[in-house]
């Protein structure tokens, strides 16, 4: 058993603790050595794990290596709520990956201490299928985060969502197959396309439906209402540093009623496209409370 403590002694900004229980034999001939290896880890502590927001960890590990493979599995878990494996096999030299990661159960709380005044809340849960190799990586991926909310989405009566993604890793860009996200009031959004992690390349489609309530708390203090439904369709092409977007919007047979001004307008229906920065409204309508109607278009 080797404590962790004993490396602060030289790096004292580790702040390590905890323990490591560990064997390890080696076999096979001098021209074709063989090794195995078990490693346990107890109640270890780290400043980089503080920092992550993760009190403490636990690990078990094991791994054995045949010919230039390594096969090893491993679990972790906190007091915190994180569970994850890995289990698999990794080249020692210009082979294949193959590892399957399964992570059971990620509390996005952990993140508040990075990102603090965030309120960052809910469980991501996921698995991944890791190929290629060390210089080349590439996986398929499936995750969910139940229960998701943020300090600005539950401000505006948004969250909790209810998040899933499944996709693919291929060199540096992001395939994503399929990303669904649902809400409070009908709040709805979809999305798929690529996202590089590199240069251009960005082409993602996106449609939501929003609910115009979502904004009422916004409103609060001026007693405006509205009620409806916004249908965003945008497409985001470029990079992920300067993004090109455009798209549509509309809604159909919304309402607003603003008791500081008297003013009440229904069946209100708009279409409008999205370019950059510009928003041209191409048809708004609405109903006037006290007869009559209203038009316009223009651009913004």
């Amino acid at each position: 058993e080797v404590p962790l403590s004993i490396a602060n002694t030289i790096r004292p900004d580790l702040s390590l603790g905890g323990t490591l229980n560990g064997e390890a034999a080696i076999g096979g001939t001098r021209t074709a050595p063989e090794a195995s290896f078990t490693l346990t880890g107890r109640d270890i502590v780290a400043a980089a794990l503080s920092q992550a927001g993760i009190a403490s960890l636990a690990i078990d590990a094991s791994g054995a290596t045949t010919g230039d493979t390594l096969a090893v599995a491993a679990q972790i878990a906190s007091p915190g709520g994180l569970r994850a494996s890995v289990d698999g096999s990794v080249p020692l030299g210009n082979g294949p990956l193959d590892l399957d990661v399964d992570v059971q159960s990620f509390p996005l709380s952990l993140l508040n201490a990075r990102m603090p005044g965030q309120d960052l809340g809910g469980v991501l849960t996921g698995s991944a299928e890791v190929t290629g190799s060390l210089a080349d990586p590439q996986a398929a991926f499936t995750a969910e985060a139940s229960g998701f909310t943020v300090r600005p989405l539950a401000a505006i009566g948004a969250a909790p969502l209810g998040i899933t993604a499944s996709g693919r890793f291929a060199g540096q860009t992001i395939i994503l197959d399929a990303l669904n996200a649902t809400g409070p009031g009908g709040l709805s959004v979809a999305a798929s396309g690529d996202v590089p992690l590199g240069a251009t390349g960005l082409a993602v489609d996106a449609r939501g439906t929003l609910p115009l309530s979502l904004a009422n708390r916004l409103l609060l203090e001026r007693g405006t209402q509205l009620t409806g439904t916004l249908t965003a369709d945008i497409n985001a092409r470029g990079s992920l540093a300067a993004p090109v977007i455009s798209g549509t919007l509309s809604t159909t047979g919304a309402t607003v009623i603003d008791p500081m001004t008297n003013l009440r307008l229904t069946a209100i229906n708009i279409d409008a496209s999205l370019s950059g920065d510009t928003v041209a409204i191409r048809s708004a309508t609405a109903a006037l409370g006290e007869g009559g109607s209203v038009s316009l278009s223009g651009s913004v």
